[in-house]
């Protein structure tokens, strides 16, 4: 009995957290699905093909981000190929302003790169403190104006990277 709990136990605990991928707005989004609220864990867009070598690609994303308001650029790799980014975009949903906010990782390879968006949140606007910003769900009435915030800011990049 008690070696059929243990590897009851075992099973459970080496079962990742249920997660389902959906499709949204030309992205793939990971949902927790193990919890009422649905957070939305991230964002994935499409594999995009330049013909810029990665550090190229970097150096010129590092450009593209600093013309563009609500994105800030912490750390780059030009020899890894990899950009990560702070996202805080204003938008109106429900006669309201909000912000939302994410994570931006670039991935440059293969002559291509792939963006995603991680630990996605929203808060109402003026008041984006750590505290303040709530875990974007799928269960949150206007979630869908919060990725739509985000997806054009990530649109406004790629444009700017086939500039």
């Amino acid at each position: 009995m008690k070696a059929r709990n243990l590897l009851l136990s075992g099973v459970l605990l080496a079962t990742p957290a249920f997660a389902e991928d959906v499709a949204y707005g030309g992205r793939t989004l990971d949902v927790a699905l193990d919890q009422e609220a649905k957070p939305i864990r991230s964002m994935q867009g499409s594999h995009y093909s330049i013909s810029l070598p990665p550090d190229q690609l970097i150096s010129k994303a590092q450009t593209c981000l600093a013309a563009q308001s609500g994105m800030h650029v912490d750390s780059s790799d030009q020899a890894s190929g990899q950009l990560q980014a702070t996202v805080k975009l204003s938008y109106r949903a429900r006669f309201s302003s909000f912000t939302v906010s994410s994570r931006l990782t670039l991935l440059a390879a293969g002559g291509g790169f792939q963006i995603t968006e991680t630990g996605l949140g929203v808060a109402a606007a003026g008041s984006e403190a750590a505290a303040d910003v709530q875990p974007l769900s799928q269960k949150e009435s206007g979630w869908e104006k919060s990725l739509d915030a985000l997806i054009l800011g990530e649109n406004a990049l790629v444009d700017c990277l086939y500039r």
